[in-house]
């Protein structure tokens, strides 16, 4: 596994858990938004992208909710990059392996 897939599977495990902690503690709405001052999130790149995507959503200084429908297309959008990524290294391998079998 190279640095760049295995950086981006951590990447990918880290938006899950964020995620899942707006999800659980019910911050869906800006009546519901929390403080992440205490929550260690706060200026981490993943965090911050997700924001300028619209996932996450700042309404009080400190205190954010989650677009759910943003993170829904979020999710479909990563997928979709995923088995793009997936379709192009396979192409390129069938490519490699018959350059491999040719005679010049």
């Amino acid at each position: 596994m190279s640095v760049n897939s295995s950086t981006g599977f951590a990447t990918v495990i880290k938006q899950n858990k964020y995620m899942k902690l707006f999800s659980d503690l019910g911050a869906i709405d800006a009546e519901h938004a929390i403080s992440m001052n205490n929550r260690g999130i706060m200026g981490h790149h993943v965090f911050d992208r997700m924001v300028n995507r619209g996932v996450f959503i700042e309404c009080e200084r400190g205190k954010f909710y989650m677009d759910v429908n943003a993170a829904i297309r979020f999710r479909e959008l990563r997928h979709k990059r995923a088995i793009i990524a997936a379709v192009v290294g396979l192409a390129i391998i069938f490519v490699m392996v018959g350059f491999g079998h040719m005679q010049i």
